[in-house]
């Protein structure tokens, strides 16, 4: 009989979340999970729900009961991690991203994620064997490409980044409204791609002045400044990438080049 009442408080509660009324939904969800602690689907769900209504510990509570029941849930493992990342505590992050890609090793989200933890902790070689098992099921993706390409550039692999960079500014005519695009085409999994990609193109931003600056002192002073570096000129070439201005994209490749090959004479 609990578990008939369990069921019908969860449905009633699924029905309050959709009509948005979390507060109503969350007590039905308590509700039920207090008729039957064996119901997976509603500490789930409660573990979402208190995730979105930023009540931290009850969502980790929530989806860490749900574990207890069947420790290969993925979507729990998954939360988790957006949970921890979110509260900046990576070795859990990691944890639960790494338990995620060990569960379905072509989950889209544990993939990219992982991709993108390692890359801001500066692991390029862990993120670049994210990104190309990534690419390995979705190849179409422009953002992990774009990725890789700078992943290439900060590990002094100039030549493969600049060949990679070159053909994709050339040859995928997707990329002559890439920014506009994509924000109509994000899906709520790829949210952790999205933020780290959009706030790669804001740091870019920085660097034309900088750019700039470098490459008149160096005119005016040569003894005393060095020009830009490939690393620079590539940065901006992925900044206009972003903004779809392939033109200007290609001019700042052909420098980075012409520096590269320069640097080795």
């Amino acid at each position: 009989m609990d578990g008939d009442s369990a069921k019908k408080l969860f449905n009633q509660a699924v029905q309050k979340e959709t009509k948005g009324l979390l507060d109503e939904a969350r007590t039905l969800y308590y509700e039920a999970v207090k008729k039957d602690p064996q119901f997976i689907q509603a500490w789930l769900n409660l573990g979402s729900l208190e995730f979105k209504s930023e009540n931290i510990s009850e969502a980790i509570h929530a989806l860490k009961a749900a574990l207890k029941i069947d420790k290969k849930l993925l979507q729990a493992h998954l939360l988790l991690a957006q949970i921890y990342r979110q509260e900046n505590q990576e070795k859990q992050t990691e944890i639960y991203l790494t338990n995620a890609y060990k569960l379905d090793s072509k989950n889209k989200f544990a993939l990219g994620a992982l991709a993108m933890f390692y890359y801001d902790k500066s692991l390029y070689s862990e993120s670049l064997k994210m990104v190309d098992l990534y690419l390995a099921y979705y190849p179409d993706d422009k953002n992990l490409r774009i990725l890789r390409t700078d992943i290439l550039a900060k590990q002094g692999n100039y030549k493969a980044s600049l060949s990679e960079l070159t053909e994709l500014v050339q040859k995928d005519a997707g990329f002559a409204s890439f920014q506009s695009n994509m924000k109509k085409t994000w899906s709520e999994a790829d949210e952790e791609i999205k933020v780290h990609v959009e706030n790669l193109a804001k740091k870019t931003k920085n660097k034309i002045e900088e750019f700039k600056s470098k490459l008149e002192l160096s005119k005016e002073n040569p003894e005393d400044f060095s020009p830009p570096d490939p690393q620079d000129a590539m940065d901006l070439s992925l900044l206009y990438l972003f903004q779809g201005d392939s033109e200007k994209a290609m001019k700042y490749l052909v420098y980075a080049k012409k520096s590269s090959d320069d640097t080795k004479k």
